[in-house]
């Protein structure tokens, strides 16, 4: 993934290998939100809860739901003037997205119109289409509507059952069983409404946060991944991922170092001239363990600050012994904007 959106960067806006990429980013990021998928379901995967406007999550996921549909799909988003705030996992934001968008777009084969829409919502009691929903109040209402072929009631009335699917080669009957769990663990409801070639939509209630986002959290929200100076040396065995990480972090500003395992970053560690300000090392490496890595070099450089990078889960790795709970760490695969965000907030942590 981060090879080929290094090379998306490099090429010009249309294009024979331009649109190749584009299909091979979005298999292997619907890879991802599978994998995703699969430690949500098992509760493998560590879930973040910010305050955040749903409308930006969807203004940033917009792109990838684009790449996801067949051309002769129109994808339409009509986002209200508000869009929250709401307290919620990002990830699980963009999950729910995606596996609506992938539903959708497999509904409708041979084309037809996805509209997003979101909007703020005041719940009275006694609502006939919210009934299962139990408490009143003000929510963030998403909106999924496609054209498609639509589902009969016994369809419906299973389609948030795990393993449930009527995709028979492709189905993994996760998607709307992950969505609706995650829906439920909000606070909040999930509604559908479709019938046989009428289309189908999905309402998501989520419950809208009293307080509203502060200055800060708002741009936060909005701004660009942050990025810094420092000297940063990466710890990696895999060469695609060593390579990717050094040219996210130049990208950024920042001074790359880079070793292959732990041998040549303690090396590089004790030969550089300047100083080093933080570590970034995979877990799992030859000869020795990120952790023992770590040790090691802050012995050398004690103010060297630590960020571990796994494909493992960070509770996974907590229950294993070899993560603590205060430990810095990214689950790949993880975006530039993410390792961008992680690493500043490593390197700011108990400055001023």
């Amino acid at each position: 993934m981060g090879c080929c959106r290094l090379a998306e960067d490099t090429l010009a806006s249309s294009g024979p290998a331009r649109s190749y990429i584009e299909e091979i980013i979005t298999l292997a990021e619907t890879g991802a939100v599978f994998t995703r998928q699969l430690l949500t379901f098992s509760h493998k995967r560590e879930v973040q809860l910010k305050p955040m406007m749903i409308n930006s999550v969807i203004s940033a996921t917009e792109g990838l739901l684009r790449r996801l549909l067949e051309e002769d799909i129109v994808l339409r988003v009509i986002l209200s003037r508000s869009g929250g705030p709401m307290v919620a996992d990002r990830g699980h934001v963009e999950q729910i997205l995606m596996n609506l968008a992938v539903n959708a777009r497999d509904a409708m084969p041979r084309g037809g119109e996805l509209t997003i829409k979101t909007a703020d919502v005041d719940l009275e009691e006694g609502n006939e289409r919210w009934h299962g929903n139990e408490k009143s109040g003000p929510y963030v209402m998403l909106e999924v509507s496609d054209t498609g072929c639509g589902m009969d009631e016994e369809i419906q009335a299973r389609i948030f059952e795990p393993f449930f699917t009527t995709k028979e080669d492709e189905g993994t009957g996760l998607g709307l069983s992950n969505v609706y769990g995650i829906v439920k663990q909000l606070g909040g409801d999930i509604n559908v409404d479709s019938m046989l070639g009428g289309g189908t939509t999905f309402s998501l209630l989520f419950p809208r946060s009293a307080r509203p986002l502060t200055a800060a959290e708002a741009a936060k929200d909005e701004e660009a991944p942050p990025g810094g100076t420092e000297t940063v040396l990466v710890v990696e065995d895999n060469r695609l991922v060593r390579m990717t990480v050094r040219i996210y972090l130049e990208d950024l500003g920042y001074k790359a170092l880079k070793a292959s395992g732990p041998a040549e970053g303690l090396r590089v560690c004790k030969e550089h001239s300047g100083p080093i300000e933080l570590l970034v090392t995979d877990m799992v490496l030859p000869q020795m363990s990120g952790r023992e890595l770590a040790r090691q070099v802050q012995a050398q450089t004690p103010s060297v600050k630590i960020l571990y990078m796994s494909a493992y889960p960070a509770d996974f790795l907590e229950e294993q012994g070899r993560l603590k709970v205060s430990d810095p760490s990214l689950e790949k695969p993880f975006t530039k904007s993410a390792l961008a965000t992680k690493v500043r907030e490593v390197l700011d942590e108990h400055l001023g």
